[in-house]
């Protein structure tokens, strides 16, 4: 789907693409992230255990917001994936490509990597609810892939755990052969939009590490929020519902405030409004 004004495009449907070898994969290597890990680099906050979509609690390897020693790779060795957040905030070039992502497209981006011994999976079955650009940098990693089961969901709206959960998942999908089934390989790009279900593990004996970068897409309901923020500026917006109004009817509130947005709308200024709207989009904070 191409921006007209941009030229971006946006498929509708998980696409595959071989990059080669780029500076992300010069930048971020396994032998790297394992010498964070072995030589305990890692910012404590920025580091989450899963197995089988289930989240080790951080007590078992945090302590006094430090990692314990040793503790990362013991629970890597026994099966779980080392889940490395908002690499934009930890390393310049991260922060440089989720800024270049932004300015392209308008959404906020934010980047995670995913080391996942062999034959394992961090994740269980579920969705996104932001499209991903999934970049394979070592091992091999096996997708199959799920059509949508809800429509353009969105972290406040049909989001994924709230909506349903793995298991349920799994049951009503048992014995549906995926609609795609993708393996990556170190050079390849899965873009993959929100909504699609999945559940990858790693192939082979080698582990799998690859880097997501989520794309927070912005919706019309962002655009309403932002319209009616900047209508605060008319008084009777900021008025006061009364003690009555809240124990009682709201009826008459809701039908007044619903007129008091109508007038408002009607006489907004577009120009200054679109160009107020692109400043704060472009400027939304990446870490997720």
């Amino acid at each position: 789907m191409p921006d007209e004004d941009t030229g971006f495009v946006r498929p509708d449907e998980p696409r595959v693409v071989h990059r080669g070898r780029t500076a992300v994969d010069e930048c971020f290597t396994l032998r790297m992230l394992e010498g964070c890990i072995d030589t305990e680099c890692l910012p404590a906050a920025h580091v989450l255990l899963p197995r089988e979509g289930r989240i080790l609690e951080r007590d078992h390897y945090v302590r006094e917001g430090r990692l314990i020693p040793g503790k990362v790779r013991h629970y890597l060795d026994a099966g779980h994936t080392l889940s490395l957040r908002n690499l934009q905030d930890l390393l310049p070039f991260f922060n440089r490509v989720c800024r270049a992502i932004q300015r392209e497209t308008g959404y906020p981006c934010h980047a995670t990597a995913y080391l996942t011994p062999p034959g394992t999976r961090g994740l269980d079955c579920h969705w996104d609810p932001y499209t991903v650009v999934i970049a394979q940098i070592s091992g091999t990693k096996s997708w199959p892939l799920h059509r949508p089961l809800v429509t353009a969901p969105t972290p406040e709206h049909l989001a994924f755990p709230r909506t349903t959960t793995s298991e349920a998942l799994r049951q009503r999908l048992e014995g549906a052969p995926p609609d795609h089934d993708i393996r990556l390989a170190p050079g390849d790009t899965l873009w993959l939009p929100r909504g699609w279900i999945h559940r990858p593990y790693t192939v082979g004996d080698a582990p799998s590490l690859h880097v997501t970068f989520a794309l927070r897409e912005l919706t019309r309901s962002w655009l309403a929020h932002q319209l009616i923020d900047r209508l605060v500026t008319e008084d009777p917006m900021r008025q006061a519902l009364t003690a009555a109004d809240l124990t009682g009817s709201l009826e008459t509130e809701i039908g007044r405030t619903r007129e008091l947005l109508r007038h408002a709308l009607a006489s907004l200024d577009v120009r200054r409004a679109e160009a107020d709207i692109r400043y704060t989009a472009m400027g939304l904070p990446l870490t997720a």
